[in-house]
């Protein structure tokens, strides 16, 4: 939880859950032996509490998930009565 609160402020871009297990495995924070099923099950119960958002299509991670409501929510409301967006809106 610490690793991923001092990486998310900064990292506001998608990143690949291989990317976040390595810089936390190259961290202070890993302990000696931690593998990639112990990472993913943590990602996975941070994940219920909001902290990060991890996508069923090619092993990304938000550690922002606020920042991707905040943007769905203005295309929402950029839509016209049809729910119609015109590309250059976006």
């Amino acid at each position: 939880k610490a690793f991923v609160g001092d990486v998310g402020p900064r990292d506001v871009r998608l990143v690949t859950v291989e990317e976040l297990f390595q810089a936390f495995r190259t961290s202070v924070d890993s302990p000696p032996g931690f593998e990639r099923a112990e990472f993913e099950a943590a990602l996975k119960g941070l994940e219920s509490l909001g902290l990060l958002r991890l996508f069923d299509f090619g092993g990304l991670v938000t550690l922002r998930p606020e920042a991707l409501q905040a943007a769905a929510g203005e295309i929402i409301s950029a839509a016209d009565r049809e729910g119609m967006l015109a590309e250059e809106e976006i």
